[in-house]
């Protein structure tokens, strides 16, 4: 919706330069609406993306076979025993 609105506000400012002052001034306040919606979206997304990051889970890993431990409280490894605690 920003990227439309700043298109648009740009195209109508470079369209102004025929209707006149106005024309212009309404079109470069147009797209400074545009490109502030549009930095604020992206700014907000990035923060989603952080948040799902700290979310997302990762399961240790056996420090002999390499695969990940199913989460359970484990001496050794479900899949070649050995120890996983020290």
């Amino acid at each position: 919706m920003g990227m439309i609105a700043f298109v648009s506000g740009v195209a109508f400012a470079i369209i102004g330069f025929e209707l006149g002052v106005r024309g212009t001034l309404i079109g470069i306040l147009l797209a400074r609406i545009g490109s502030f919606w549009a930095i604020y979206f992206a700014y907000q997304y990035s923060k989603l993306l952080d948040q799902l990051k700290k979310m997302a889970t990762t399961f240790p890993t056996c420090p002999k076979c390499g695969k990940e431990i199913p989460q359970g409280n484990y001496a050794f490894c479900p899949f070649c025993g050995a120890p996983l605690k020290s």
